[in-house]
């Protein structure tokens, strides 16, 4: 396994950089790395350093939309019930450390420096150029056994080329399956190319679990988990009730992070551990015999807390997803979603804000990815909107993609001469910051300023924020 032939963009070479600066510059220039589809890099360098996938329970997250909200309700239910969660998010806006982190709790500087030196110097003794998806699984492989976590959860590609896939996960969570199905009243079921890119990260005798909500995916994900040899478990029906607006922006999300820690808990934690009175997910045992007076007096002293009073507490701390800022004085709204069905997620968002808080204007902002979104479908949707919310569209380019992202910006040029046949109040600036400023200037003081189409275009106004 040394000697691998791949270009000279990955990490790899004589020098090992010492410092987070030059790590993170490192990894910025190895996103062009070629996948690699049998897994050997990542299992030769993980035997290197001393197996730490088979010294953890995994716990994977798939789909396409809501992944992210997942893991993050998921992790805060786990540390409710004292657990120790790792998290591995696959989105990032201003660092690489948002990627990683433990009880909601981002790896520092310090130790992200020091793993990454680890991983890399293990790469050059085996002689092995690896990427950067690679060394960033393995940094956060090695975080979670030194911080004794008692399980790690991993947001997945539906892809076979996705490092973490050298982990045995005990769960797979599936969200939300996009199918760009545009106006259809219906929920259009995903193709079977689709199906087979999630289901490709099962493995045998996996527990799988959906929030999809179409019921001829969820027939199809079930069969093909039997074939897999994996365990089916019967599909997401409610939603959480979490705080208005999110019940009905998140609730899912959240409901699948419940039930993927009722698994947990159910069937892979010793229950000895356990001390049910103080857990939201085990009911205490109430088979032995008439609790006592003093047992009594303090279950009236100190009620057991319900799973309904906690999700009303939990706050949604994510950023960049539905994330309420301001920028000079304006209200602003981040969401980086570049897809249709996240689109509609959003748009449902602000409806439910303009109801609450009664907005006079919104300002879109949007710069996408080429090839990544239906257009077409997309100022149709914008449309919509628009006839039922008074307010404009402003378009603009991606200009600093987010490393890892091989899609370039849409081309702003094209889609002015698209837009017109829509007869969309709308703006072409050529750079976020214009747009941004065309925003500020344009909307009311009382109005919403929504900046969304990709995670780029919402990095780039935290940038400018500071």
């Amino acid at each position: 396994m040394k000697n691998i032939n791949v270009n000279s963009a990955q990490v790899a070479g004589k020098h090992i950089p010492k410092n987070y600066n030059e790590i993170v510059a490192l990894l910025d220039q190895a996103w062009s790395v070629q996948a690699d589809a049998t897994l050997n890099r990542i299992k030769v360098l993980d035997k290197a350093l001393g197996s730490p996938s088979s010294k953890l329970k995994t716990i994977f997250i798939g789909g396409s939309n809501g992944k992210s909200l997942t893991m993050h309700f998921l992790n805060k239910l786990l540390k409710e019930e004292g657990y120790n969660a790792g998290t591995f998010d696959g989105t990032r806006f201003l660092n690489y450390n948002e990627q990683i982190s433990q009880n909601n709790e981002l790896i520092s500087n310090e130790n992200f420096t020091d793993l990454a030196n680890q991983v890399l110097t293990a790469a050059q003794t085996e002689n092995l150029k690896i990427s950067a998806k690679e060394t960033l699984t393995m940094i956060a492989l090695l975080h979670f056994v030194k911080s004794k976590a008692d399980l790690a959860v991993f947001e997945i590609n539906n892809n076979l080329t996705d490092p973490a896939l050298i982990c045995n996960p005990i769960i797979t969570g599936i969200t939300r399956i996009n199918t760009e199905n545009g106006d259809s009243p219906n929920i259009k079921p995903a193709s079977e190319e689709t199906l087979n890119a999630i289901l490709n990260t099962i493995k045998p005798k996996t527990k799988v679990i959906s929030a999809d909500q179409s019921k001829t995916n969820l027939s199809n994900l079930s069969k093909l988990t039997e074939d897999k040899k994996a365990e089916w478990i019967t599909a997401i029906r409610k939603i959480v009730e979490l705080e208005p607006p999110f019940n009905q922006l998140h609730g899912r999300s959240a409901a699948l992070a419940e039930r993927i820690a009722q698994l947990y808990v159910d069937n892979f934690v010793d229950k000895s551990t356990i001390v049910a009175q103080n857990s939201l997910l085990v009911e205490p045992d109430t088979t032995k015999g008439r609790p006592t007076l003093e047992a009594k007096k303090a279950r009236e002293t100190n009620p057991r807390r319900t799973l309904e009073e906690f999700w009303q507490e939990v706050a949604t701390t994510l950023p960049g997803r539905f994330e309420l800022s301001s920028y000079n004085g304006k209200k602003v709204l981040l969401d980086n979603a570049s897809n249709i069905d996240a689109l509609k997620n959003l748009f449902l968002g602000i409806r439910l804000l303009h109801y609450k808080n009664h907005l006079k204007g919104i300002t879109l902002i949007f710069g996408g990815y080429q090839n990544i979104m239906d257009i077409d479908e997309f100022f149709k949707q914008i449309r919509y909107f628009l006839k039922k919310n008074t307010g404009q569209l402003i378009l603009c380019p991606i200009e600093d993609t987010v490393p890892g992202h091989k899609n370039s910006s849409w081309k702003i040029e094209e889609l002015a001469e698209k837009i017109v046949p829509y007869k969309i109040k709308h703006s072409i600036a050529p750079s976020f910051a214009k747009a941004l400023e065309l925003a500020k200037d344009q909307t009311d003081a009382n109005g919403l300023i929504v900046i969304s189409g990709s995670d780029s275009i919402v990095t780039k106004f935290m940038k400018i924020k500071g």
